[in-house]
Protein backbone atom coordinates (compact mmCIF):
# COMPACT_ATOMS: atom_id res chain seq x y z
CA UNK A 1 0.00 0.00 0.00
CA UNK A 2 2.83 2.54 1.18
CA UNK A 3 4.37 1.93 -2.55
CA UNK A 4 0.82 2.65 -4.13
CA UNK A 5 0.68 6.00 -2.52
CA UNK A 6 3.91 7.27 -3.25
CA UNK A 7 3.74 7.00 -7.22
CA UNK A 8 3.16 10.70 -8.21
CA UNK A 9 3.74 10.08 -11.84
CA UNK A 10 1.76 6.76 -12.22
CA UNK A 11 -1.63 7.17 -14.47
CA UNK A 12 -4.01 6.87 -12.26
CA UNK A 13 -6.03 3.42 -13.55
CA UNK A 14 -2.13 1.56 -12.89
CA UNK A 15 -2.65 3.40 -9.13
CA UNK A 16 -5.51 1.13 -8.84
CA UNK A 17 -4.32 -1.68 -9.85
CA UNK A 18 -1.32 -1.39 -7.62
CA UNK A 19 -3.54 -0.65 -4.53
CA UNK A 20 -5.52 -3.98 -5.58
CA UNK A 21 -2.32 -6.17 -5.51
CA UNK A 22 -1.00 -4.41 -2.20
CA UNK A 23 -4.66 -5.30 -0.58
CA UNK A 24 -4.11 -8.74 -2.40
CA UNK A 25 -1.34 -9.69 -0.70
CA UNK A 26 -1.77 -7.84 2.39
CA UNK A 27 -5.17 -9.94 2.62
CA UNK A 28 -3.51 -13.10 1.98
CA UNK A 29 -2.18 -14.39 5.32
CA UNK A 30 1.01 -13.95 4.09
CA UNK A 31 4.08 -13.98 5.34
CA UNK A 32 4.40 -10.04 4.18
CA UNK A 33 1.39 -8.40 6.14
CA UNK A 34 2.65 -10.41 9.42
CA UNK A 35 6.13 -8.73 8.65
CA UNK A 36 5.64 -5.91 6.28
CA UNK A 37 9.84 -5.34 6.46
CA UNK A 38 10.74 -9.14 5.42
CA UNK A 39 13.21 -8.91 2.45
CA UNK A 40 11.64 -10.43 -0.81
CA UNK A 41 13.92 -13.20 -0.79
CA UNK A 42 11.79 -14.92 1.91
CA UNK A 43 8.72 -14.68 0.47
CA UNK A 44 6.71 -17.23 -0.85
CA UNK A 45 7.32 -17.41 -4.28
CA UNK A 46 4.18 -17.18 -5.84
CA UNK A 47 3.94 -14.02 -3.60
CA UNK A 48 6.66 -12.69 -5.11
CA UNK A 49 5.19 -12.74 -8.22
CA UNK A 50 2.36 -9.49 -6.94
CA UNK A 51 5.12 -7.51 -5.60
CA UNK A 52 6.63 -7.74 -9.33
CA UNK A 53 4.20 -7.24 -11.01
CA UNK A 54 3.18 -3.91 -8.73
CA UNK A 55 6.44 -2.91 -9.23
CA UNK A 56 6.56 -3.35 -13.12
CA UNK A 57 3.37 -0.97 -12.57
CA UNK A 58 5.29 1.34 -10.22
CA UNK A 59 8.05 1.81 -11.85
CA UNK A 60 6.51 2.47 -15.77
CA UNK A 61 7.26 -0.60 -17.16
CA UNK A 62 3.70 -1.75 -17.79
CA UNK A 63 2.02 0.91 -19.54
CA UNK A 64 -1.39 1.58 -20.42
CA UNK A 65 -1.29 0.36 -24.32
CA UNK A 66 1.26 -1.32 -23.41
CA UNK A 67 1.54 -5.45 -23.19
CA UNK A 68 3.03 -7.57 -20.67
CA UNK A 69 4.11 -11.87 -21.36
CA UNK A 70 3.50 -14.03 -18.58
CA UNK A 71 4.67 -17.31 -18.92
CA UNK A 72 2.71 -19.85 -16.35
CA UNK A 73 2.15 -16.82 -13.80
CA UNK A 74 -0.11 -19.42 -11.73
CA UNK A 75 3.26 -21.59 -11.07
CA UNK A 76 3.47 -22.03 -7.07
CA UNK A 77 0.11 -20.06 -5.86
CA UNK A 78 -2.62 -21.68 -4.07
CA UNK A 79 -6.27 -21.73 -5.59
CA UNK A 80 -7.08 -18.66 -3.75
CA UNK A 81 -4.31 -16.31 -5.03
CA UNK A 82 -4.54 -17.73 -8.85
CA UNK A 83 -8.36 -16.66 -8.56
CA UNK A 84 -6.96 -13.64 -7.49
CA UNK A 85 -4.44 -13.29 -9.86
CA UNK A 86 -6.82 -13.81 -12.84
CA UNK A 87 -8.73 -10.93 -11.66
CA UNK A 88 -5.58 -8.86 -11.53
CA UNK A 89 -4.92 -10.13 -15.02
CA UNK A 90 -8.41 -9.14 -16.36
CA UNK A 91 -8.02 -5.30 -14.51
CA UNK A 92 -4.65 -4.89 -16.33
CA UNK A 93 -6.86 -5.93 -19.63
CA UNK A 94 -9.10 -3.59 -18.44
CA UNK A 95 -6.32 -0.75 -18.49
CA UNK A 96 -5.36 -0.92 -21.31
CA UNK A 97 -2.24 -3.72 -20.60
CA UNK A 98 -2.42 -6.56 -23.82
CA UNK A 99 -1.80 -9.50 -21.45
CA UNK A 100 -0.67 -12.88 -23.27
CA UNK A 101 -0.54 -15.53 -21.35
CA UNK A 102 0.91 -19.51 -21.33
CA UNK A 103 -0.49 -21.85 -18.95
CA UNK A 104 -1.20 -25.34 -18.32
CA UNK A 105 -3.96 -24.67 -15.68
CA UNK A 106 -7.33 -25.09 -16.56
CA UNK A 107 -8.36 -23.24 -12.71
CA UNK A 108 -6.87 -20.37 -14.25
CA UNK A 109 -8.30 -20.69 -17.68
CA UNK A 110 -11.57 -20.82 -16.36
CA UNK A 111 -11.30 -18.58 -13.71
CA UNK A 112 -10.33 -16.22 -16.60
CA UNK A 113 -13.24 -16.65 -18.95
CA UNK A 114 -15.67 -16.45 -15.91
CA UNK A 115 -14.31 -13.16 -15.35
CA UNK A 116 -14.50 -12.42 -18.72
CA UNK A 117 -17.75 -12.78 -19.07
CA UNK A 118 -18.94 -10.96 -16.40
CA UNK A 119 -17.50 -7.69 -18.56
CA UNK A 120 -20.40 -6.32 -20.59
CA UNK A 121 -17.82 -3.71 -21.98
CA UNK A 122 -16.06 -4.10 -25.20
CA UNK A 123 -12.58 -3.38 -24.00
CA UNK A 124 -12.27 -6.79 -24.04
CA UNK A 125 -11.32 -9.04 -26.69
CA UNK A 126 -9.96 -12.04 -25.43
CA UNK A 127 -8.68 -15.12 -27.36
CA UNK A 128 -7.97 -18.38 -26.11
CA UNK A 129 -4.91 -20.77 -27.99
CA UNK A 130 -4.76 -24.26 -27.87
CA UNK A 131 -0.90 -25.89 -29.12
CA UNK A 132 -1.44 -29.90 -29.97
CA UNK A 133 1.23 -31.57 -31.27
CA UNK A 134 0.74 -34.30 -33.67
CA UNK A 135 2.12 -36.57 -36.15
CA UNK A 136 2.03 -33.34 -38.81
CA UNK A 137 3.39 -31.35 -36.38
CA UNK A 138 2.06 -28.82 -34.20
CA UNK A 139 -1.58 -27.12 -34.59
CA UNK A 140 -2.96 -24.32 -33.10
CA UNK A 141 -6.91 -23.84 -32.59
CA UNK A 142 -8.16 -20.25 -30.97
CA UNK A 143 -11.68 -19.55 -30.15
CA UNK A 144 -13.09 -16.88 -27.67
CA UNK A 145 -13.62 -19.54 -24.95
CA UNK A 146 -11.44 -22.59 -23.34
CA UNK A 147 -14.16 -25.25 -25.50
CA UNK A 148 -12.83 -23.34 -28.87
CA UNK A 149 -9.21 -25.02 -28.23
CA UNK A 150 -9.71 -27.93 -27.90
CA UNK A 151 -8.41 -30.94 -25.52
CA UNK A 152 -6.85 -29.68 -22.38
CA UNK A 153 -3.68 -31.65 -21.14
CA UNK A 154 -3.73 -30.88 -18.12
CA UNK A 155 -7.62 -32.09 -17.72
CA UNK A 156 -6.43 -35.73 -19.26
CA UNK A 157 -3.99 -36.26 -17.26
CA UNK A 158 -6.15 -35.36 -14.07
CA UNK A 159 -8.87 -37.52 -15.01
CA UNK A 160 -6.22 -40.47 -15.78
CA UNK A 161 -4.94 -39.41 -12.28
CA UNK A 162 -8.40 -39.95 -10.60
CA UNK A 163 -9.24 -42.99 -12.71
CA UNK A 164 -5.69 -44.68 -11.52
CA UNK A 165 -6.37 -43.96 -8.12
CA UNK A 166 -10.57 -45.02 -8.07
CA UNK A 167 -9.02 -48.07 -9.19
CA UNK A 168 -6.38 -48.23 -6.79
CA UNK A 169 -8.39 -48.91 -3.53
CA UNK A 170 -6.81 -46.42 -2.10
Amino acid sequence: AREAQNLGAVHRSQQVILLAIAIVVATAGSATAMWPSLEMPLVAEGLRKFGMLARLIATGAILQNGYLFWDEPEANLNPRMAAKLAATIVDLGGHGVQVFIATHSLFLLRELEMLLSERDDEKYEARFFGLHAGAAGVTVEQGTSIDDIGDIGSLDEELAQSDRYMSSGL
